[in-house]
């Protein structure tokens, strides 16, 4: 992909859909921003964590994450493709 095809667009967590590239609004490090994570335990059900409130979790590669609040201002590494379709949705198909 080219890089004139990747848009950086300073937005709030809240408003970026899940399972988008950000980075936080002054750091390089790439995160995979989620609303819910799922945890597994040895002999037991794996459990469901869910972001409350707007909030949302920012996973890293190797597994680890954080939660932040929903307002947080965070960098959406995007497509020129997703962008357009999330700036204007193409119509219901029904």
């Amino acid at each position: 992909m080219a890089r004139d095809d990747l848009f950086r667009l300073l937005i709030q967590a809240r408003a970026i859909p899940p399972g988008s590239r950000v980075t936080k609004a002054r750091g390089d490090k790439e995160y995979r921003l989620v609303r819910e994570i799922k945890v597994y335990v040895e002999g037991g059900e794996p459990r469901t964590m869910t972001a409350e409130g707007g909030a949302v979790f920012l996973m890293q590669e190797n597994g680890t994450g954080n939660v932040v609040d929903g307002s947080t201002l965070l960098i959406w590494i995007v497509e020129r493709y997703t962008l357009v379709n999330y700036l204007d949705p193409p119509p219901d198909p029904k």
